[in-house]
């Protein structure tokens, strides 16, 4: 490695609060924008970056009772910006920004119980930002943006595992990116993300819709009570968490939490306790009925933060953070882990990675 490589190497890891370590083995091949975190062959696109175990030690644990990270099998590409579901006790990544296009169609499914990936049936239309959910063997892909981070779209389309197809079905009431969707009670919510075909009348909505696929249609709900983008919205005992996000762009992200009962018709959203600290483009996911959000980023960085909250006592909790901070990913519960595939390394997108880590708490 030439020594400009090296310092350029060297400069990503202290941008991402990442310490150098001894003897460290940099890899470098040819291609842009991708980094290579898990050590193991990447027979994706050429890539640039580094190779090895990306955490100090594996598992890695800041100390006890602070959970831990695990390093897992990588991405076939390297990708931000991408939406994440499960269905069928598997983890799909879909979308997103990689190999030089910010609309991409690619479909990669993992395996939690041999740790590898494979390449599904490719999205009907390719995009970033799309919100997926996976509802009674499917796995729904809503929205997103067909040019980067702009450029909303309607499209909504179902993957069905077992024929390793996609059906196109009815489309959002209006073209969305960057909103977040959970499934409850057999339903999908969609929520909040930003409309507008240029960056020039790009702009963040509250919306709340609600689809049933039984009848195949979409409905408003009660709306947020702010406009909201690049958020984790959680579902947990019949309540939605809609947990920081920002409002436009990155200078503007929130600290924010709201939650809503669904059990209660008349009810509106309520202001819980801020999360330690304001970010976008996080990823949650929930274990032992504890809620978890990792990452994001800021106007000049990335986070590696891990943060817990209790629902039973609203009270937040900071755990072990990330080896590598990520932005632009997804995070889904499988078994007693929680898994947090692929995302950025940079704010923005500068840069993707292969990364897959899973998360295990205590």
């Amino acid at each position: 490695m030439t020594p400009r490589a090296f310092l350029y190497v060297a400069s990503a890891l202290c941008v991402l609060g990442f310490a150098l370590p001894e003897q460290q083995v940099f890899a470098q091949s040819k291609g842009t924008g991708g980094m290579a975190l898990d050590g193991r062959p990447h027979p994706g696109s050429p890539i640039t970056g580094w190779t090895g175990n990306i955490s100090p030690s594996d598992p890695y644990s800041a100390g006890p009772n602070m959970g831990a990270w695990i390093t897992k099998a990588g991405l076939i590409h390297s990708r931000s910006e991408v939406a994440v579901g499960e269905v069928g006790g598997k983890m799909y990544v879909l979308g997103g920004y990689a190999d030089g296009d910010v609309a991409q169609t690619l479909n990669e499914e993992y395996d939690p119980a041999s740790d590898t990936w494979r390449e599904r049936a490719h999205l009907p239309r390719g995009a970033n930002h799309i919100a997926a959910v996976g509802l009674n063997g499917k796995l729904y892909a809503i929205g997103g943006f067909s040019q980067q981070n702009f450029n909303a779209i309607a499209d909504v389309s179902a993957y069905d595992p077992t024929a390793n197809s996609w059906t196109s079905i009815a489309p959002l009431p209006q073209p969305l990116g960057s909103m977040a969707a959970v499934a409850v009670d057999g339903v999908i919510h969609a929520i909040g993300g930003a409309t507008g075909t240029t960056n020039d009348n790009r702009h963040t909505i509250a919306v709340h819709y609600i689809y049933d696929p039984k009848t195949n249609t979409w409905t408003e709900s009660t709306p947020l009570p702010f406009p909201r983008e690049h958020f984790s919205l959680i579902a947990l005992h019949d309540k939605l968490y809609a947990i920081g996000g920002r409002m436009e762009n990155f200078s503007q992200n929130a600290q924010t939490v709201f939650m809503l009962d669904l059990k209660d018709k008349n009810a509106r959203w309520v202001a819980l306790p801020l999360m330690p600290v304001a970010r976008s483009g996080t990823q949650a996911a929930v274990l032992q009925d504890k809620i978890f959000v990792f990452g994001g980023e800021r106007f000049g960085g990335v986070f590696n933060n891990t943060e817990m909250f209790d629902p039973a006592t609203e009270r937040w909790s900071e755990l072990t953070p990330m080896p590598v901070g990520r932005h632009g990913t997804g995070a889904v519960a499988i078994g007693d882990l929680i898994y947090v595939p692929a995302g950025g390394p940079l704010n923005g997108g500068a840069a993707q990675t292969n990364a897959n880590q899973a998360f295990s708490y205590p």
